[in-house]
């Protein structure tokens, strides 16, 4: 059994804290350890009672790791062909805002430090606010680095406070309750340690502060005089950063306190989205991509994908230019990375001025985009075109997405668009590795690996007038002109040959020989769980230095550092990493080092300037070896554009960003655009002048329009090319809408009346509850969701009336509605009154009649916290689970609603 389990990644060891990445020499504990073990367990929760829920049986793995919990949630055997390399990328998202954290030392609250303790606890709420309101708009890249960036910030806490020290058993949870006060905060004249300049200081913390139980943090830049340390590698201080010799009485070294204090409060904040939006939204929403998004359609379903191409349709008209790049832009934005994109035209862009965006966006998310091109020419009017793969001219646009991107550009007609499909079909899978990737213009020949763990393997070649002569290790060959032989079958549509190998013992090198007078491209996929990820780093210092990605194009001419995961092995021999030209030329070849299991670290000398793709090669622990090639090819740029990651802006407010552009051996007018998907940009400087000191700095001017929701953001990609060389680059900032006021009140479910009688038979039973629910001081309630469970009834299991109670202070007026939801063999009348009461609150009166003893199961939830309780009359049941119940819950996200009173009444007559 397949549970709905659509998010699981496995995390890198990129973040070292409590450091912010690994490192060869010192040792401690990392935030992604801390993220990994938090995440794999609430995770577990939640496929286990959703899996309970569908009546099967959860079987938890014997050891919690990404790729045995995945294959636990999904009912997948451990030898199925099985990637956990894209929800691992997904997480890297996470991690990298974790990471980028660490650089910004500047700001005490985001690390606890300097007693930042309530601006620290301010930033967590904002950022608890950020992800659910972003998960509430479907925009779940917002929401996975609004995660990072506040997992970071609360994990850090533990370690750069006296938490631990105080005596304390269990996280803060006043850290995840904005409502609740922090309390015995050392305030600035208050001593709290002892002056201690050695290496490890014992008992720093002043007798005083620990017998009030008051707490503090670490200064780190400069220590007033009385306040604490945080310490580094020279002198001692309260940070738990490190594993370290000043053990307590009872042998606990701070460091794993901090960290067990660090998974458990990470936890908590991770079961409060989990409960605030159930396990199957926290599965389905929370990081993966099945639902409907404007006018983009994302699932986790094969089939789902498979039917949506099918239900494709042409108007059969003109060839009229589209708006090709803004839907470009668009899936791009809503995918998660290292998406397959398929595109069915057969007409030009039209909004061209888009195309440099929707290139920086392929890059920053290494999707691969294929496309279906419905206007091809005949081959007689395409004669003299030597040099393309395509038979229209105006499709070179599209082809140069393709090459970049890893993807194909293929010519079909409208009658043959269908048999092209293939191309996706064999996509859709989690295990698809790319084994040779080449772009050519002349005759050649080509070898690729294939290892035993290789299945489905295909070759792709798109072009024209093509002729080509495959052979295997043994020196068995076959050509084009062979539909099926010894070694393939080959299948021609359009511009594209699909040849896919025979099923037999494969291993070892095999040869292509191409031969065509005009452009072509060649590419092999399989399918293995074998694979990996790359991600450009550049190095930071401070107290916690360590490595943070490159979100754009990394420096042509210089050397670079390349982080690489592996995933599907478990030990790899003799890790080499190539720079592949897109002809195939060998242009860099570099040994890599293990730092850790699964990843490595790869000193690149002398970035070149032309594009290239990435190529791992190694050995297996048996000897064997192996080779995968990366799809997106990667644009290094003399031009460096920075900006900060995120901004955060409340509807109607306007602020200016500044941004910077640094060249190396360019001078002369840079031209600078910036252009986002919610329209927020309203002014950028158009050109700035780089003299001879490289570099430069602009403004770029945002305003969020009032009546914005929260939630909402907008990606912004600011873009600088060079007049002189045409070289460019670009860098990306986020923003995030969020009303200033947030809601720190979580709601209150109480019982104001119940009356109870559950005599035996149950037939014959009445009850009835009146529930009291309200915010508070909070932003009000919505969205009343009313569920009865009748166990063992002739009708549906479940009866879910959800009625969506958007009311504001206006309505002044009664407004009466009945909803009838009767089914055969059992009923439910629902009536629902709402009215204005003697405050002017609106209050909503629902009364439930229903038949069978149930249990009341009843909770309120809102953007901070949730409240539940469950009222369960006597029952001489052998198995109080099969009694009915009923559940109520509201969610709190509208600021007009101020309180809501349920009514739930029940009885039952022998004639109803």
């Amino acid at each position: 059994m397949a549970y709905p389990l659509l998010f699981l990644c496995a995390l890198i060891g990129w973040s070292q804290a409590f450091l912010p990445a690994p490192s060869l020499d010192i040792e401690g504990i990392t935030h992604a350890d801390i993220t990994q073990e938090a995440l794999l367990e609430v995770v577990m929760d939640a496929c286990r009672e959703e899996a309970q829920k569908e009546g099967q049986t959860f079987n938890p793995p014997a050891l919690l790791t990404p790729d045995s919990l995945l294959r636990a949630c999904l009912g997948v055997s451990e030898d199925a062909d099985l990637s956990v390399s894209k929800f691992q990328e997904l997480l890297n998202e996470i991690i990298t805002e974790n990471i980028l954290i660490e650089r910004d030392q500047a700001s005490s609250a985001h690390h606890f430090n300097d007693e930042a303790i309530e601006k620290g606890r301010d930033i967590i709420t904002q950022g608890v606010s950020i992800v659910k309101a972003s998960l509430q708009q479907g925009d779940l890249e917002a929401a996975r680095r609004a995660l990072g960036a506040v997992t970071h910030t609360l994990q850090d806490f533990y370690s750069h406070s006296n938490w631990f020290e105080l005596g304390n058993l269990d996280p803060y949870p006043n850290l995840l309750r904005p409502d609740l006060p922090l309390q015995n905060l050392a305030d600035a004249n208050t001593p709290t340690c002892n002056d201690c300049q050695e290496k490890v200081c014992p008992n720093v913390i002043l007798p005083e502060i620990l017998s009030t139980n008051t707490l503090t943090s670490g200064y780190l830049s400069f220590t007033p005089e009385g306040k604490c340390n945080h310490g580094d590698s020279t002198r001692g201080g309260i940070s738990k950063d490190f594993f370290g010799d000043d053990l307590t009485p009872d042998g606990t070294d701070p460091h794993l306190a901090a960290f067990d204090f660090a998974v458990q409060a990470t936890t908590d904040l991770l079961h409060d989205i989990r409960i605030a939006f159930g396990n199957t939204v926290f599965l389905r929403y929370t990081f993966l991509y099945p639902v409907v998004v404007g006018p983009v359609t994302s699932t986790t379903d094969p089939e789902e994908m498979k039917r949506a191409v099918n239900s494709l349709t042409t108007d059969g008209s003109r060839n009229i230019p589209t708006l090709f790049f803004s839907a470009m832009r668009l899936a791009l934005i809503t995918a998660p990375p290292s998406t397959d994109i398929f595109v069915f035209t057969n007409a030009l862009p039209k909004d061209i001025e888009l195309q440099d965006t929707v290139i920086s966006l392929i890059e920053s998310t290494r999707s691969t985009v294929t496309l279906f091109l419905t206007n091809a020419l005949s081959r007689r009017r395409t004669r003299r075109r030597r040099r393309s793969a395509l038979t229209n001219p105006t499709n070179s646009i599209y082809q140069q997405l393709a090459q970049l991107s890893g993807g194909q550009a293929i010519e079909v007609t409208k009658d043959t668009l269908s048999l092209a499909t293939v191309v996706i079909e064999d996509s859709i899978t989690s295990s698809l590795v790319t084994l040779l990737q080449v772009e050519s213009t002349q005759p050649d020949t080509f070898s690729f690996l294939l290892d035993p763990r290789l299945q489905n393997v295909v070759l792709y070649i798109t072009g024209l007038s093509i002729n080509f002569t495959l052979q295997n290790p043994a020196g068995v060959s076959q050509d084009n002109t062979a539909g099926s032989g010894p070694l393939v079958s080959v299948f021609l549509v359009g511009n594209l040959y699909r040849v896919s190998l025979n099923e037999g013992n494969l291993t070892g090198r095999w040869q292509i020989t191409i031969r065509s007078p005009q452009a072509y491209s060649l590419r092999v996929t399989g399918r293995s769980a074998l694979n990996f990820m790359s991600q450009f780093i550049e190095e930071f210092g401070g107290p916690h230095p360590g490595f943070a990605p490159i979100s754009t194009r990394p420096p042509a001419g210089q050397n670079a550092t390349l982080l690489i995961t592996v995933t599907g092995v478990d030990m790899l021999f003799g890790v080499e990493v190539g720079l592949v030209s897109a002809d195939g030329e060998l242009l860099r070849n570099t040994s890599a080092t293990r730092l850790r299991d699964g990843t490595y670290l790869v000193r690149v000398p002398h970035l070149p300037d032309v594009p290239f793709t990435l190529l791992l090669m190694g050995q297996e622990a048996d000897g064997r070896p192996f080779q995968r090639q990366s799809s997106t090819q990667i644009q290094a740029s003399q031009i460096i554009v920075q900006v900060q990651r995120t901004v955060i802006l409340a509807p109607g407010e306007s602020v200016s960003v500044p941004f910077s552009v640094e060249t190396r051996e360019i001078e002369g007018i840079i031209t600078i655009s910036a252009r986002d998907d919610q329209r927020f940009v309203t002014t950028v400087n158009n050109s700035l002048n780089v003299g001879a000191a490289g570099n430069t700095t602009g403004l770029v001017s945002l305003f969020v329009p009032a009546g914005t929701l929260s939630g909402i953001t907008s990606v912004v990609t600011i873009e600088a090319e060079s007049t002189a060389t045409r070289q460019s680059n670009f860098a990306l900032l986020r923003v995030f809408v969020m009303q200033k006021d947030m809601d720190v009140t979580p709601p209150v479910c109480r019982v104001v009346n119940e009356s109870l009688d559950c005599p035996v038979p149950c037939g014959n039973a009445t009850w009835e509850v009146t529930l009291l629910m309200t915010d508070g001081n909070g932003t009000g309630l919505r969205y009343p969701h009313i569920s009865i469970i009748i166990p063992d009834s002739p009708g549906p299991p479940t009866a879910i009336i959800d009625q969506v109670m958007d009311v504001t202070r206006q309505l002044c007026c009664a407004l009466n509605e009945s909803l009838d939801c009767s089914v055969p063999c059992w009923a439910a009348k629902w009536e629902v009154l709402l009215f204005e009461d003697e405050n002017g609150c609106i209050v909503i009166l629902l009364t439930y009649r229903a038949s069978g003893c149930e249990t009341n199961e009843s909770s309120a939830l809102d953007n901070e916290g949730w409240s539940d309780f469950s009222i369960r009359q006597s029952s001489t049941s052998k198995n109080p689970s099969n009694s009915p119940r009923i559940s109520a819950s509201l969610w709190t996200a509208v600021p007009l609603i101020a309180l809501t009173a349920l009514k739930l009444y029940y009885m039952f007559s022998a004639g109803f």
